[in-house]
C-alpha cells in the first residue's frame, strides 16, 4: 500500500472510581484514489450499568462519495434502552439518505420505534416515516 498512508489514532482512559471505563478510538485512513475518513467514539459508564456508544463514520471516495454516520446510546440503569441510528449514503449519481431512530424502554414494557428514510435519486423521490 505505497499509495494508501493509513493514520491511526486510539485513546483509551480507565477510571476505577465507580467502576467508570472511558474508552475513545478514532481510526483516519487516506487513500490516493479514494481517500476513506473513520472516526470512531465509544464511551462506556459503569456507574450504575448504564452504557453509552457513540460511533462516528466519514467515507469519502472520489467516484461514489459516501458518508454514514452511527449514533447509538444504551442505558441499562432501569432496564430502559435508546438507540439512535443516522446513516447518510451519498453517490455521484444516485443519492440515498437514510435516517433511522429507534427508542426502546422495558420499563413498562413499551417499545417506542422510528424509522424515517429517504431515498432521492435522478428520477425519484421516495420518502418513508414508519411509526411502530
Amino acid at each position: 500500500m505505497s499509495n494508501g498512508p493509513v493514520i491511526a489514532i486510539a485513546m483509551v482512559v480507565s477510571t476505577e472510581n465507580t467502576k467508570a471505563i472511558i474508552a475513545i478510538t478514532m481510526v483516519v485512513t487516506t487513500m490516493s484514489t479514494e481517500p476513506v475518513i473513520a472516526t470512531s467514539m465509544i464511551v462506556s459508564t459503569m456507574v450504575a450499568e448504564p452504557v453509552i456508544a457513540i460511533v462516528m463514520v466519514v467515507a469519502t471516495m472520489r467516484p461514489k462519495p459516501v458518508i454514514g454516520v452511527a449514533m447509538v446510546v444504551t442505558t441499562v440503569s432501569d432496564e430502559s434502552i435508546i438507540v439512535v441510528a443516522m446513516a447518510v449514503t451519498t453517490v455521484s449519481d444516485e443519492s440515498i439518505i437514510v435516517v433511522a431512530m429507534v427508542v426502546t424502554t422495558m420499563n413498562n414494557e413499551s417499545v417506542i420505534a422510528i424509522a424515517m428514510v429517504v431515498s432521492t435519486k435522478n428520477t425519484e423521490a421516495i420518502l418513508l416515516l414508519l411509526w411502530s
